[in-house]
């Protein structure tokens, strides 16, 4: 199949772990095919294990880093109507795209990166959603507010493991409340 693609130039995965199902498919694509496969390390640690359900690790989480997150809950989520829209289907895709969209234009992408729409892309994640989700493995969330959607995660849900985030997005007025880092917090 990838030899049959023109005009394919790359496909950036964000980070993955090292042991990821995702990553060892590329790379036996890559000694069948040799399309040139590359692993850069970009942080250490930039994916979170979890081995139990998430309301366990939540748990043995400092109780400050609860506090945190659940005063940040309320002074943001509460106040500015906060809620969580997931699409996974094929009637959804216009909709979520059309967020995705609306987010990217309102983002530091669109001003100082690459947005998902990037001409340089072609299309290819609104074409790829499309198939995607026609196979049953699109998950794309949006939180939204009165004042329309504000951060999106675009994953492919494949076998029941959400393998890989394919991009994401949040607008300026809000980046600095919603990222939270857990790491150097939680003591």
């Amino acid at each position: 199949m990838l030899n049959d693609l023109t005009g394919f130039h790359c496909l950036r995965l964000h980070p993955i772990p090292e042991d990821s199902p995702t990553l060892r498919v590329f790379k036996e694509i890559n000694e069948r095919l040799d399309v040139g496969v590359s692993v850069e390390k970009v942080i250490e640690n930039a994916c979170l294990r979890i081995t139990e359900d998430w309301e366990t690790y939540y748990k043995s989480r400092s109780r400050r880093l609860r506090s945190r997150l659940r005063k940040l809950k309320q002074s943001v989520y509460d106040k500015e109507n906060i809620r969580l829209a997931e699409f996974s289907g094929l009637a959804e895709v216009d909709e979520a795209l059309q967020s995705i969209l609306e987010i990217e234009g309102r983002s530091w992408k669109s001003q100082a990166g690459v947005p998902i729409n990037a001409s340089h892309y072609g299309g290819f994640y609104f074409e790829l959603a499309k198939v995607v989700a026609a196979k049953g493995w699109l998950k794309i969330f949006v939180l939204k507010t009165d004042g329309g959607p504000i951060a999106y995660q675009y994953y492919i849900d494949y076998m029941g493991s959400l393998v890989v985030s394919t991009s994401r997005g949040i607008i300026l007025q809000y980046r600095s409340i919603l990222t939270i880092h857990t790491g150097n917090h939680d003591k």
